[in-house]
């Protein structure tokens, strides 16, 4: 995959593509794994193009130039291409050897381990990034995905169509900014709540902690904290503060204003569900009243808090997305090739091109089939008598700024290669190349480190080592031996540091006893010793903290 504005989309990058070298070198032939690719991103020199041989989909091979870059708004602190790696076609298998995650997956998705994605609503998909670019121009509800099965006692496979609901993202991926708000033809639908999540306290911090040893550490289970009162999945959000129907970007300012603060909050929400109602009952635009689906007006107060401890981000606790079901415009925004739209917030649009819509997802459809016409778009905003506006929409691609998910994980198995040879002189080879390249990034880490390149907040210790080692101990045992054989490596470089305490500190001492001809005094020994050591606890407890922030907070 490739993110949109990217250093690699721009350099000229392609999903697909095959990466064969980084700076004329390869692991073996012509592989590269894609840990080197995010290393060289990391690594490599601040402003210097790194050069990549590829591959393409038609076979030509090509060299490309790009310079990794921060991205906008990453959490990581670390720079990068804008390369995301790829993914086979099939649901993991190794998910069939836990049954009760197997069963989970099926209850959840529909899905079974080993199931082969190859089409999507009808369209044959051979690799993912083809899939995952066929979703994201869809807006409607549901997507069909049809996969090959092979049944117990079944020599074939058979095609099963699975629906998957589809989820637009409030931003649009955008490597160079934060916040590029998706649109549809300029417009803005309203926030939805897609997932809400009890604001972090003190002893929910702790909670989580205990759950995160008992769940990851030792596979035990462990049942969800009951929600708080508050967000809850589904709320349409039509006022925060004193602003009706927000952007999510002005959700982002206002919350940011109210960090530790009360802030009143108003949601539609269907009826039967969550607190006690406040006002009167009042049906969304486009909903028939008192049905299932007639929501009703509830009115509350949250607090925004900070993500987490060294965070400036401030939260609510929920996952945004778009009330894609109702055509109300939250706002409109300027969009490139068209000219300003004018509808009110909040306006309620009732028919495009002389069509009647009851939903965004009429919109589009609508629009789409416009392309190059000028057409009316009519409204109207609570009691008042109907309006219109003209759009005019440019020829060819269509002016859709959005950018759709499944909303439901799709745990495709991470596409992998085996690097094998019978010659055991070769085998050998092969893992001194990589111990090497463990020991020369763990060096290049320590100097990005020492010029602030790397942050401090990327270091992880023990707490966080126990932790990755259980992930991957459940994947395979030649991976665990990998890991185990990274983790060697690093230690191995911290352990020859000169450092009072380890044993690079000590080659220091002998070094200069030697060019000293004596002892060095037992005085100075001491207190230099005592000094490394303070160091060394030190950095300790910072890695440590790190970690335990990542497992609280997910930063």
């Amino acid at each position: 995959g490739v993110i949109p504005e990217s250093p690699a989309e721009m350099a000229g990058f392609h999903a697909g593509d095959r990466i064969t070298a980084i700076n004329e070198r390869s692991f073996t032939d012509d592989f590269v794994d894609y840990s080197t690719v995010l290393m060289a991103g990391a690594l490599s020199p601040e402003g210097k193009p790194v050069e990549f041989t590829v591959r393409r989909t038609d076979g030509r091979t090509e060299k490309i130039h790009a310079v990794s870059e921060m991205k906008a708004g990453g959490t990581t602190g670390l720079r990068s291409f804008g390369l995301e790696s790829a993914s086979t076609m099939q649901v993991d298998p190794a998910i069939a050897e836990d049954p009760n995650a197997a069963e989970k997956l099926f209850d959840f998705t529909g899905l079974r381990p080993g199931d082969v994605v190859r089409a999507v609503d009808g369209h044959a998909v051979t690799a993912s990034w083809e899939m995952d670019a066929l979703v994201r121009k869809m807006v409607k509800p549901t997507v069909d995905l049809t996969v090959l099965r092979k049944s117990r006692g079944e020599d074939s496979a058979k095609p099963v169509t699975v629906t998957f609901p589809l989820e637009s993202n409030v931003l649009y991926p955008d490597f160079e900014k934060v916040e590029d708000l998706a649109n549809i033809y300029s417009m803005v639908p309203r926030l939805k709540v897609l997932a809400a999540s009890p604001p972090q306290t003190a002893s929910g911090l702790i909670t989580r902690f205990v759950r995160w040893i008992k769940g990851d550490v030792f596979g035990r289970k462990t049942a969800s904290p009951p929600a708080e009162k508050g967000f809850e999945t589904g709320d349409i959000i039509i006022k925060l503060g004193d602003v009706e129907n927000p952007t999510y970007l002005e959700m982002r300012d206002i919350t940011k204003a109210h960090k530790d603060k009360s802030l009143t909050v108003e949601v539609l929400r269907k009826k039967g569900t969550g607190l006690k109602k406040e006002g009167a009952s009042s049906a969304v635009p486009g909903d028939t009243p008192d049905t299932e689906d007639s929501l009703v007006r509830v009115s509350f107060q949250v607090t925004p808090r900070a993500a987490s401890p060294r965070s400036d981000r401030v939260i609510l606790g929920i996952a945004p997305g778009f009330d894609l079901k109702h055509a109300v415009s939250a706002a409109t925004i300027a969009a490139p090739a068209m000219g300003p739209l004018t509808i009110p917030r909040g306006a309620e649009i009732t028919r495009v091109a002389d069509q009647p819509v009851h939903s965004f997802y009429d919109v589009v459809k609508i629009l789409e089939q416009s392309a190059g016409k000028k057409v009316n778009i009519d409204y109207r905003l609570g009691t008042q008598d109907g309006s219109s506006a003209t759009l005019s929409i440019p020829a060819g691609e269509p002016s859709l700024h959005m950018w759709s998910e499944l909303a439901k994980p799709l745990p495709l198995e991470i596409m992998k290669e085996k690097v094998q040879t019978h010659n055991p002189l070769e085998a050998v080879s092969m893992g001194a190349r990589k111990t090497w390249y463990f020991v020369a990034t763990t060096y290049m880490t320590l100097k990005g480190l020492i010029t602030r390149e790397v942050p401090t907040s990327a270091l992880s210790g023990p707490v966080g080592i126990i932790s990755i080692s259980y992930q991957v101990a459940k994947q395979s045992f030649p991976e665990f031996l990998y890991f185990m054989g990274l983790i060697s490596a690093c230690i191995a470089v911290m352990n020859l540091l000169p450092i009072p305490v380890v044993d690079g500190g000590v080659i220091v001492f002998l070094i200069i006893e030697k060019i000293k001809g004596s002892p060095i005094p037992e005085k100075i020994q001491a207190t230099v010793t005592y000094i490394g050591l303070a160091f060394l606890l030190g950095l300790f407890l910072y890695i440590t903290y790190n970690d335990i922030l990542r497992i609280l907070f997910g930063s």
